[in-house]
């Protein structure tokens, strides 16, 4: 647990021995609140539901950010001993040019997704700070990427259409009422995927590193034969991540549209 709060810590940018006072911690409710409570140009219902919609977009980004940004780090340090072995496999001739640098590739394209997702936290960061309207610092009191409740009764609900037109006013509620519903179907299925993940995904992922592990320990495979393993667990791992937070985006966008 203390290297991964120590990983997190060092992917805010925060101080590892929490004395200073230079950032905030926030929930998401209270984050929510901080905003409209900050923002000076809230001047409608609709303005204010419009802020509370891009808070929680831009805070499932960040917590989604942080978690693949730690996955990345968790891959690399998995793997971090495969170039060097690469290398001495190919001077010894036991692989050749072209399996040695897509190895290496493999290795460079790990750290670059890392050092991309490192980023994109700070700028999901930065998003929330303009959103809340503060200066210093801001972590999230949990980390964990949970899966997005729509709200049916939110803070500010919608006042429904404003045309006055009969026919307009069909036409707009038609079109309306068919997007929900492709909405409604897209978050079905990517609830269909995460429950596969969750039911058989993860824990496929979770025992090929344990067995992957394991068999190195005991010499039944060799690194190359380990770094693919590993990086098949790691593949279901990110992936899930994504498919998680493209349903909390979608989820949160029916919301918007839908009450």
């Amino acid at each position: 647990m203390r290297a991964v709060v120590l990983i997190l810590l060092s992917i805010l940018a925060l101080p590892a021995d929490g004395q200073s006072s230079e950032f905030r911690v926030y929930a998401l409710n209270h984050a929510i609140r901080d905003a409209l409570n900050n923002n000076p140009t809230l001047g409608s219902d609709s303005i204010r539901r419009n802020l509370v919609i891009e808070i929680k977009a831009n805070w499932y980004n960040w917590i989604y950010s942080i978690q693949k940004s730690m996955t990345y780090q968790e891959y690399y340090q998995s793997l971090e001993d495969l170039p060097r072995i690469a290398g001495l496999r190919f001077e010894a001739g036991d692989i050749d040019y072209y399996e040695t640098s897509s190895l290496m590739e493999r290795m460079a394209e790990i750290a670059t997704c890392a050092a991309i997702s490192r980023n994109e936290v700070i700028m999901y960061q930065n998003n929330l700070k303009q959103l809340l309207y503060v200066s210093d610092s801001i972590a999230p009191a949990d980390s964990g990427l949970s899966l997005y409740e729509v709200d049916k009764s939110p803070l500010f609900p919608q006042s429904g259409f404003s045309i006055t037109d009969t026919l307009s006013y069909e036409y707009g509620k038609f079109v309306h009422d068919l997007r929900l519903e492709n909405k409604q179907i897209e978050l079905d299925n990517l609830f269909i995927r995460i429950q596969y993940y969750r039911s058989y995904g993860l824990d496929r992922a979770q025992a090929i590193i344990s067995i992957a592990k394991a068999k190195l320990r005991s010499e039944s495979v060799d690194y190359l034969e380990y770094a693919g393993l590993i990086s098949e667990a790691y593949k279901i791992r990110l992936d899930y991540l994504n498919v998680l937070n493209n349903y909390n985006q979608c989820a949160i966008q029916l919301e918007h549209y839908a009450y």
